[in-house]
């Protein structure tokens, strides 16, 4: 069982989290609660948690505090998922520097929290997947961050004890949930055989975060340049054809000491990034790595985000598509980095999410995409970014346009209420949609949408059903009936009455003569 750490000042929400599911059936177990950070450290060290569930605001120590306490002073990478109310959103999102893993919104969903709980529990398992040699296993993962420095990275080469001169591939998949040690390790066997390569000269790793670092010992096959570039892609289709995923491999110059084995990983990092990208899967060499040009971080404000929030509010699904392939172009071609996009996409989310809020709309799929790009945007190819932004702002758009709807046929409701009272005056279309500010053309589909019947029905309706009030309880003439109710001609009244009622509005009071005078 994965041991949980809860910790939130409230009682009540800390027992209500516990009783909200079956831990165990999810392989979790809650160890310990804690009312604020600066407790949580101390059961940290009686409990050793696996993964800590953490509200943001709390007395003595909060939860953005506690988070760096741990990364920071204590170095552990223990999973942490935040709780967060809609007015800490803002203040939630300072937790991205700290790699949390999972936001929830209170009051906490179900099926959320078992999500956010198997998402975790996956990628542990992988963690866990690693070979028997652990030590290595740890120091691998180490050398494939690109925060760890060269320094560092130069002493964990050391710890690996491998022998001189020794190739670097890293393989970087981009859906790794659910792939073990031991997948990999027999859907690659073929590949080793066919360059000759015995299992005593190739070390490999498999990485939480979804990388494989192979370390090959090319002079016990002699492998050219060119057998490397082969050997490189058999890896990658291996990992095609058997996982059906995606992935980008890097490849280092031939390391003959720890220090150029370390300038290996650091490449790998480098091309981690850089194969973001790239448009299809593909091998970097380190040769060229070197020769792309650095990362840009421009933070200005673009101006394609003002057109685009202009396409959504008009719900235009062509207009987004092409106002997001030219700004996803522009970071492409301008090399922007990948935090620099991250910032670029959560602030124009961040915007529309107020805009629908005031709307009165759900905002939860909108922070639910917002949560998304933290987590995968230095992580995911463009194209795939690209796409998967594309299919929330299409979404946004047409929550925004339902919202127009709903507050329309409150309008609606209104322009009704105003037919009812001025249906005596000279009354068109136009002269009611100018009245509230609207499209007469968008208005008649809105009016017929809602209430099943076009305006000028509905106008005439009215009118008609006043002018039998007025034939039955006075003695007014037509004429007079007529203009009462709207109609400047008698002829055309007569017309529009008897299309309704049956009869002509002579008839209609002859006929109701006797109701109205009764013989005595």
């Amino acid at each position: 069982m994965l041991k949980v750490l809860l910790v939130d000042d409230e009682p009540v929400i800390r027992a209500g989290l516990a009783q909200l599911i079956q831990w165990e059936k999810y392989g979790f177990t809650i160890v310990s609660k804690a009312k604020n950070g600066e407790q949580a450290l101390q059961l940290m060290q009686e409990e050793a948690p696996d993964v800590i569930i953490t509200d943001i605001r709390m007395p003595k120590m909060d939860g953005l505090q506690l988070i760096q306490a741990v990364r920071e002073e204590r170095n552990l990478q223990i999973p942490v998922i935040i709780l967060t109310g809609f007015n800490e959103f803002d203040y939630a999102r300072q937790a991205i520097r700290y790699q949390v893993r999972d936001y929830l919104l209170k009051p906490v969903d179900k099926e959320e929290l078992i999500a956010a709980l198997t998402r975790i529990r996956d990628t542990l398992r992988i963690d866990h997947a690693l070979p028997v040699d652990s030590q290595s296993g740890n120091a691998i993962k180490l050398l494939l961050r690109s925060t760890t420095s060269h320094d560092i990275k130069i002493k964990l080469c050391q710890s690996l004890h491998t022998h001189y001169p020794v190739l670097l591939m890293v393989i970087m998949l981009q859906n790794h949930t659910q792939t073990t040690f031991t997948q990999i390790y027999h859907f690659l066997q073929p590949v080793w055989e066919a360059f000759r390569l015995s299992e005593s000269f190739v070390r490999f790793y498999i990485d939480a975060d979804g990388y494989i670092a192979v370390l090959i010992r090319p002079e016990s096959a002699h492998l050219s340049k060119t057998e490397e570039k082969q050997l490189a892609y058999a890896l990658l289709h291996a990992i095609h054809n058997t996982l059906d995923q995606e992935a980008f491999l890097s490849v280092g110059h031939l390391a003959h000491s720890p220090e150029q084995l370390a300038d290996a990983f650091q490449a790998a990092c480098a091309a981690s990034v850089y194969s973001l990208y790239v448009d299809r899967p593909t091998v970097l060499a380190y040769e060229d790595i070197k020769l792309l040009p650095p990362f840009k971080s421009q933070y200005e404000y673009l101006a394609s985000f003002q057109q685009l929030k202009e396409s959504i509010e008009n719900n235009n699904p062509q207009e987004m598509k092409i106002v997001v392939t030219d700004i996803f172009d522009f970071f492409v071609e301008q090399f922007i980095s990948p935090d620099t996009i991250k910032v670029h996409l959560y602030r124009f989310l961040l915007e529309i999410e107020k805009y629908v809020a005031e709307m009165n709309g759900d905002i939860q799929p909108i922070i639910k995409a917002a949560n998304h790009i933290d987590l995968t945007c230095t992580t995911t190819p463009i194209r795939i970014q690209r796409e998967t932004f594309l299919g929330t702002c299409q979404q946004i758009g047409t929550e925004i346009a339902f919202l127009r709807i709903q507050q329309n046929f409150g309008i609606i409701d209104q322009i009704e209420q105003y037919v009812n009272s001025h249906f005596h005056e000279n009354m068109t279309l136009k002269d009611v949609a100018a009245k509230f500010y609207m499209n007469h053309a968008y208005l008649g589909q809105l009016f017929r949408r809602k209430k099943e019947i076009h305006f000028n029905e509905y106008l005439h309706q009215v009118r008609i059903e006043e002018a039998k009030r007025l034939l039955r309880l006075t003695d007014l003439k037509i004429a007079e009936v007529a203009k009462k109710v709207g109609y400047n001609d008698p002829a055309y009244f007569s017309g529009k009455f008897e299309k309704h009622v049956g009869f002509t509005p002579t008839a209609y009071k002859l006929g109701l003569q006797p109701q109205i005078n009764p013989p005595k």
